[in-house]
């Protein structure tokens, strides 16, 4: 790719005596390509993307038409050995090639077409930002060179040719990075090849799912779920438009020329140069001049009604002139459905809990509806029962139909029958036809021959509705709960003691005072947790852990960090339990559970935000859990702020 090269302007009348031309030291060397090979972030995605680019560049060069094959690590891999293996067949290597230009930083044959990606001569090396050691496997013009490259000590590079040899194999590289057991190659290939074009990649053995939405123009696509890029030469770079927003949950993908902007040197972002800004204001116009004469095109393109008023649906917020509606074969797709004179519909959740009887009557309900609910005609009682919500819920089940609410209708849609799904609409009278089955009592024979003076309870473990006074073993802690205002407690409390020898009697308030005559000794069930919580001992290091998981575990920010690039030891482990690649203390476990339990009666917490001997990362706890947050700028703040702290070079 033919870089932008900044321009400089130079201001002052001075008349130098002598102009010294700049250099890099001798001695420098090792140190520059050691910096150069730690350019990344994202050390595996770069890896994926540097070679990956550089392969199909190769085919461009070679006029090769076939994918790259990529085939990411497994657990079957032999010997212990899972490699990540990127083949291409482009133009190949010689040993004289690899000798003049893949073993030197900086060089690059690209830097004069915008055909090609490359052009920085870094990306080749980039497999040693993750491993100590990757293999080289070239050929070219009927000889195999199988080369050895890895890094040194002093910071280096060093390529060791293992063998050459006569081959009748296609020209192409070939490059095995050994990965480490746990790796995220398989999910980030499948990510960054989805913004790759048809027929360019394989992805171990199949083409990958590429990204879909609504086309915008030729350029931009609409993605819902994705992420706002720049695409360029099949590289997705992120990007924040200044004056854009397209909306929550949805990304602004656009596909810009090799050589329309300009990007950093790891090549995981855009550099703000005059180019770049004015491509990203350009595509934001594009963008606005655009949008609804997409989503009409769409809603235009619709096969039926019920399909064009689905698309309306799906893109109607992201309009910007809402003053007309859309249409489809000049006819308007409305954005509610009124009620006829006199009448209201009634609309209910699918629900199978509480509120089975909840309902609303209103004059007229929101087009979206038509997308997930069924609608029932006929309907004209006065009140929504829960026998009611029954037979709905009877229906859809019987029918195997996927709906989220009800909608109960007198008379039925004048002219917007078209509009509905055949199978989601019917007659009140058939619902109402559905025999329920009754329901069993609970009140059941053991309850009714529970004997005379015998309590309910939860004796070592076990649920019991019959213990006799006699059978109460007071050697172990006999504990009691009021059930008339605590019942809701039992399953937090059953889930504490466990199998304990413990008995727990629970009691109506009526049997309270009794029960601790009869026992004196019981205690209550809430004050013997207490006493246990407050009892339970925790070392320094569980203090300590305990500290930085409540201050971050429950952040959005852990999940975007991987531990791999953390380097405060404290932040990589919660990183790793919140990954769930490290178990955590099982105290922590057992004091979460009294927490949940204890928390809402005033009982002070163990689990608190501790500082000693942590490093604070306050703008850690301000990360959205929505939104385009790059990740690699949140690894760059914590590595910065921990450098800082201690004093780390």
């Amino acid at each position: 790719m033919i870089a932008e090269k900044d321009s400089i302007a130079l201001a002052g009348n001075i008349t130098p005596d002598e102009s010294i031309r700049m250099t890099i030291a001798a001695d420098a060397a090792d140190h520059l390509m050691d910096v150069m090979t730690n350019l990344y972030g994202d050390r595996e995605m770069a890896v994926l993307r540097e070679v990956t680019t550089n392969a199909l560049d190769a085919h461009v060069a070679a006029g090769v038409t076939r994918p790259v094959e990529v085939h990411t690590p497994t657990e079957l891999a032999p010997v212990l050995t899972i490699k990540d293996t990127i083949r291409d067949y482009g133009i190949g290597l010689s040993v004289e090639d690899i000798r003049n230009i893949f073993s030197q930083y900086g060089a690059s044959t690209k830097r004069e077409t915008n055909d090609q990606v490359g052009s920085l001569g870094l990306g080749c090396k980039s497999p040693l930002a993750y491993a100590d050691a990757f293999t080289l496997i070239a050929v070219k013009d009927g000889i195999k060179a199988t080369v050895s490259v890895r890094r040194a000590e002093e910071g280096g590079g060093t390529m060791d040719v293992v063998s050459t040899e006569p081959t009748t194999e296609h020209n192409g590289v070939t490059v095995q990075v050994p990965a480490k057991r746990y790796s995220g190659f398989a999910a980030k290939a499948k990510d960054l090849f989805s913004y790759w074009q048809p027929g360019t990649v394989l992805l171990d053995g199949e083409a990958p799912e590429v990204i879909d939405g609504l086309a915008v123009t030729d350029r931009l696509l609409l993605v819902q779920g994705g992420d706002d890029k720049i695409v360029m030469g099949n590289v997705p770079y992120p990007v924040t438009w200044p004056n854009l927003r397209v909306g929550w949950g949805y990304g602004l993908v656009a596909t810009v020329p090799i050589g329309a902007v300009a990007f950093q040197p790891s090549r995981e972002g855009l550099r703000d140069t005059q180019r770049t800004t004015d491509v990203i204001e350009s595509l934001e116009a594009e963008y606005l001049a655009n949008i609804d004469k997409a989503i009409q095109t769409l809603v235009r393109q619709a096969p039926t009604a019920r399909e064009a008023l689905a698309v309306a649906r799906r893109w109607h917020d992201k309009r910007r002139d809402t003053s007309s509606p859309l249409t489809w074969g000049g006819r308007p797709m409305p954005d509610t459905f009124k009620a006829p004179d006199g009448t209201r519909f009634t609309i209910t959740e699918r629900s199978t809990g509480w509120g089975m009887s909840r309902s609303s009557r209103v004059a007229e309900f929101n087009a979206d509806y038509v997308l997930n609910a069924l609608f029932v005609t006929g309907y004209d009682a006065a009140n929504f029962s829960i026998s009611h919500k029954k037979k709905l819920n009877a229906y859809v089940e019987q029918q195997g139909l996927d709906v989220r609410h009800y909608v109960l209708s007198p008379a039925g849609l004048p002219g917007a029958a078209d509009l509905f799904d055949p199978a989601k609409v019917v007659k009140w009278e058939t619902v109402a036809a559905i025999k329920l089955e009754r329901a069993k009592s609970s009140v059941g024979p053991s309850y009714n021959s529970r004997p005379k003076g015998s309590y309910k309870a939860v004796v070592n473990g076990t649920r019991t509705d019959k213990l006799e006074a006699k059978d109460i073993d007071t050697s172990k802690p006999v504990l009691w709960l009021n059930t008339t205002t605590s019942n809701h407690l039992v399953p937090q409390i059953r889930q504490i003691i466990g199998d304990e020898k413990i008995t727990l009697a629970l009691l109506p308030v009526t049997r309270v005072d009794k029960f601790k005559r009869d026992f004196p000794t019981a205690q209550h069930a809430l004050a013997f947790l207490k006493d246990r919580y407050e009892a339970i001992k925790l070392t320094d290091a569980d203090a300590r852990y305990a500290g930085i998981v409540e201050r971050y575990a429950r952040s959005p920010c852990l999940r975007r960090l991987r531990p791999d690039q953390v380097r405060d030891p404290a932040l990589k482990r919660a990183v790793n339990i919140h990954a769930g690649d490290v178990k955590e203390p099982a105290v922590l476990a057992t004091l979460r559970k009294y927490d949940r339990l204890l928390g809402s009666m005033g009982v002070e917490s163990r689990l608190k935000p501790v500082t000693d001997g942590l490093i604070s990362y306050p703008l850690l706890t301000h990360v959205p859990s929505y939104g385009n947050v790059q990740a690699d700028h949140i690894i760059q703040y914590v590595n910065a702020v921990y450098a800082a702290e201690t004093k780390e070079v």
